[in-house]
């Protein structure tokens, strides 16, 4: 990835694209699949903890979720 991203957080990784940008999510397929399911169901909580080292792609996650909330009809 290149550093075409301006800095705008003080915990953003130098060089890495803020999850706003990413669309692909690594590593949390599990936690993804069980999100889907609660939406697909229409049993959404009201809110949903992420947690996790710095750089794991929980905001990224979080993002790719909410693209797919506010695209389903």
């Amino acid at each position: 990835m290149t550093a075409a991203y301006e800095e705008r957080e003080p915990d953003q990784l130098p060089g890495v694209a803020p999850p706003e940008y990413t669309t692909e999510v690594r590593g949390h397929a599990a936690a993804l699949e069980a999100l889907r399911q609660r939406l697909t169901a229409g049993r959404l909580p009201g809110g949903v903890l992420l947690h996790g080292p710095r750089g794991v792609g929980k905001a990224t996650l979080a993002f790719a979720f909410a693209r797919e909330v506010f695209t389903r009809t």
